[in-house]
């Protein structure tokens, strides 16, 4: 089945008229996913469609990221994790209301 944000119901799209859609922020953004996720593809599918830069790290593929993963998220492996300048949160489920506010830095830029 394909993902689809449309799935989300009245949450989706979000009313960000106030944001301007176009960001290139100078804050760091890393995003801590695996290649199977649900939820780290809406995640992805959000920061594309809001033009938010970021690097994703694939912890499947790097145990070190893995571990970090679990020491932000009080020993459980959530993804996706978000980790910007000097805070962190997990959205995990989807949540595109937790995202939105974890995102706040650079969306209310």
């Amino acid at each position: 089945m394909a993902l689809s944000l449309s799935r989300l119901g009245s949450a989706w799209p979000l009313d960000l008229t106030r944001f301007d859609r176009y960001h290139t922020s100078p804050m760091t953004i890393k995003v801590y996913t695996t290649p199977w996720c649900p939820d780290c593809r809406l995640a992805k599918q959000f920061l594309a469609e809001w033009n938010i830069q970021y690097e994703e790290i694939n912890i499947d593929e790097n145990p070190d990221a893995a571990q970090h993963v679990i020491e932000l998220n009080n020993g459980k492996r959530k993804v996706p994790t978000f980790e910007l300048e000097g805070y962190s949160f997990a959205c995990s489920p989807f949540n595109v209301d937790v995202l939105r506010q974890g995102l706040a830095p650079v969306l209310n830029q």
